[in-house]
């Protein structure tokens, strides 16, 4: 039976009842990270006691594909001292379905079988035959993004006892990947950077998360800042030869916007020069010059209209992997428009 949302189900559905009418749970998706942890939080509560090697028993995938029957014998077992049992298999690259179909048939009573596999095809067998029984409960693990990610970071800042500004939420979401387990990290060690406050600011981020623009991205930033698309063509398709993720350069590019967007409120507040207000936002000394053109190009609103735009590149590299660099240059040369048009 296919699940729509994990939480739901897991929250009210399965906790209280379903453990018993779907003793198998069939987890999968490309993110792995998300995966693991869906998987885990079923059989934490299945579990009384997981780290009971009676209650809890681990298997490979594909040693069952070689040995079926051995599923079934350990989810028929009984558990030396009672209680229930729970199977976590974690399957590899062989099929288990001719496993799993004796349980389906006569599903077990004392045991809850969970299945943490990959990314699976609509027409993948195990797949078919699991979303097709009564007894088994299906969810699929689609890469974080959107409300999604916004909901693991105050998931993760509010058991530290923090809050995010309104600001800073936007651009580390716009920092984090499409994978459950690496976005929980980078949250986790921002959470840690920041113990002792009691709000998450722009400059916290920029700080901590790892994606930092090297002097070359740095070079195409600032030509699409100032109008110039030669370094956006050239060093832009240099660096993606070379590997460069397109997400990790959007993400430079945001942050840059936003290191001017507080480069002007900053200079209009407080007078500060523009070599003292730069070496603030962590701004290299030899980028001054183009940055004090850029600031006569842009406004505090338009920059924000700029930010929010990359930040939907971001969104849309991730769904699109495969084009992202046509989707990266793309958003930069609408930034030197945009400059230009000034």
């Amino acid at each position: 039976m296919k699940i729509k949302d994990f939480d739901p189900w897991f929250k009210k559905d399965w906790l209280k009842n379903n453990s018993n009418t779907q003793p198998i749970v069939l987890i999968y998706g490309a993110d792995a990270g998300l995966v693991h942890e869906r998987a885990a939080a079923v059989v934490k509560f299945a579990a009384n006691n997981p780290d009971d090697p009676f209650q809890l028993v681990r298997l490979d995938g594909d040693e069952i594909a070689s040995d079926p029957l051995k599923l079934v014998d350990e989810a028929n077992t009984i558990a030396l001292f009672g209680g229930r049992r729970v199977i976590w298999v974690r399957l590899g690259s062989k099929q288990i379905q001719s496993a799993v179909q004796p349980l389906l048939n006569i599903p077990p009573k004392d045991a809850v079988i969970v299945l943490e596999a990959g990314d699976l095809k609509g027409t993948s067998p195990l797949r078919t035959l699991c979303e097709k029984s009564a007894h088994a409960a299906v969810i699929a693990c689609y890469s974080d993004e959107g409300a999604a990610l916004a909901q693991l970071v105050t998931s993760v800042l509010s058991e530290a006892n923090l809050t995010i500004s309104a600001s800073a939420r936007t651009l580390l979401i716009a920092s984090l990947g499409g994978d459950r387990a690496a976005s929980r990290g980078e949250v986790d060690k921002l959470a840690m950077y920041c113990k002792g406050q009691s709000q998450v600011e722009e400059d916290d981020i920029v700080a901590i998360i790892s994606d930092v623009a090297t002097l070359d991205q740095n070079t195409v930033i600032d030509g699409a800042f100032i109008g110039d698309f030669n370094p956006i063509e050239t060093d832009g398709a240099r660096l993606f030869a070379e590997g460069t993720d397109a997400g990790v350069l959007l993400n430079a590019a945001m942050r840059h916007a936003f290191a001017l967007k507080k480069l002007i409120v900053s200079r209009t507040t407080s007078g500060d020069s523009l070599k003292f207000a730069a070496q603030s936002q962590g701004i290299y000394f030899k980028r001054l010059r183009s940055v004090e053109q850029q600031l006569r190009l842009w406004s505090v609103e338009r920059l924000e209209k700029t930010i929010a735009q990359l930040a939907d590149a971001v969104l849309s590299v991730r769904r699109n992997a495969r084009i992202g660099d046509a989707i990266a240059t793309r958003a930069l040369w609408t930034i030197a428009l945009g400059a230009k048009r000034k």
